[in-house]
């Protein structure tokens, strides 16, 4: 084949026509949806018209491998999610991780009907609350400090262009505010704002790739793809959050800590050497790990290696992503071991609070994600090996029990003998 054979076509051919009619969008400002279907075609090629063919042999055949799943009517999510698992094509991502994240129906007819649908929904969420819905104090509050943290907000390796058009920055103000409401079990907290921009930096490639080069100019997007991306990236945000819900409890403090004891846990099980130097110096996970557990290693990586960790993520599946997120961590601690022995408390903080990966390669971060499933197997097949071994040693003593039971003789044997001896 020659290159990876008209992924624009691809691309174009991705979504069939709506089907049905779709209720119509309440706002002025949301995209029509009376678009012909070769209109539709014809803006959805001319999204990735622009991605570059120049792929090695190796890359070549993996995009041929993931358009050949997503070409077909009714895509098999399961052989989906496993090759994702081994990462997703930069240029693919913007279409399977709505699929992995289940926002998108496998079924390829169904997706512009879904995404209309899911897109009007949003919207009229919007409506709701900033238009017919009065803000009370609590929702000031909120949205202060949303406005406050979108500053802080630095995504590594992209152009910092991105999130200075106020575009963008009304799309992470009004997504994380109606999110907040939309789930009073898990309230707002500062890193939200890195972990939905990673979300939104993916979908926008769909209509910029220029966004991971540093050329990304924000004319470049229309108003239609402005409100797309928010929409989509609130339900897939909402989706990715819900899989990390151990962390992001009601309280906190108790989801965070639970989610440091289990990083304890895997630590003890693979590499006790280092947690009892970590625990002799006096320092806490805590004191290291709560960021990697609130923003998800969006401060640690750049975007591309954070897309590519979450390929992983996502590939395992909502229920199991959260874990893998802990395995992970243990095995960025487990990597720097020989470092860590060396040093003290401060020396510990300051090399955990800032690890040197901004060096990292590509093939670091496949390693890494390697070891994390290594960590995973070898606590499992350790935890496996306990439970069998208690199990047999409770049948051990079960039938020691019996033996000396059948060996001593029973009280009413005695008081049988001592009446013969009466009579």
């Amino acid at each position: 084949m020659n290159g990876l054979w008209n992924i624009q076509t691809f691309v174009g051919n991705f979504f069939e026509p709506a089907v049905g009619t779709l209720k119509k969008l309440p706002l002025q400002f949301s995209p029509k949806s009376k678009r012909s279907e070769e209109r539709q075609r014809i803006d959805l090629r001319e999204s990735l018209n622009c991605f570059s063919m120049n792929q090695n042999e190796e890359g070549d055949s993996k995009m041929e491998t993931f358009l050949e799943v997503l070409r077909q009517p009714v895509v098999d999510i399961h052989l989906l999610r496993s090759l994702s698992w081994y990462g997703v094509p930069d240029e693919l991502r913007s279409l399977v991780w709505p699929l992995l994240l289940g926002y998108m129906p496998v079924e390829k007819k169904y997706h512009m009907a879904v995404l209309e649908d899911k897109r009007s929904d949003y919207y009229s969420k919007v409506a709701r609350y900033f238009q017919i819905q009065k803000l009370n104090d609590d929702d000031i509050e909120i949205i202060n400090q949303i406005k406050l943290d979108i500053p802080r907000t630095i995504p590594k390796g992209i152009s910092m262009e991105v999130l200075k058009d106020e575009r963008i920055q009304k799309i992470m103000e009004r997504a994380l505010f109606i999110w907040s409401k939309e789930n009073r079990m898990t309230t707002y907290f500062q890193g939200l704002t890195d972990v939905f921009c990673q979300v939104m930096l993916v979908l926008l490639s769909f209509y910029d790739k220029n966004i991971y080069n540093g050329s990304f100019e924000s004319e470049s997007l229309s108003s239609k793809a402005v409100f797309e991306v928010e929409a989509d990236t609130f339900w897939c945000f909402s989706i990715f959050v819900d899989g990390m819900k151990p962390f992001f409890t009601q309280n906190l403090h108790v989801g965070i800590g639970q989610a440091m004891a289990q990083l304890k846990g895997v630590l003890e099980i693979v590499d006790e050497e280092v947690v009892n130097h970590i625990e002799k110096e006096g320092l806490d996970m805590s004191h290291f790990s709560l960021r990697w557990m609130l923003c998800v290693f969006t401060r640690e990586f750049n975007v591309s290696h954070v897309s590519r960790i979450w390929d992983t993520y996502l590939a395992e599946g909502e229920f199991f992503m959260a874990d893998f997120h802990i395995y992970l961590c243990a095995a960025l601690v487990h990597n720097y071991k020989h470092q860590l022995l060396k040093m003290d408390f401060s020396e510990m903080l300051t090399f955990l609070q800032h690890l040197p990966t901004d060096s990292w390669t590509e093939k670091d971060v496949e390693n890494i994600i390697w070891r994390a499933s290594i960590l995973k197997e070898t606590e499992k097949s350790i935890r496996d090996f306990c439970t069998v071994a208690v199990f047999l040693n409770l049948i051990t003593l079960i039938a020691a029990a019996q033996l000396v039971n059948k060996a001593l003789p029973s009280s009413s044997g005695k008081n049988e003998e001592k009446d013969k001896k009466k009579m």
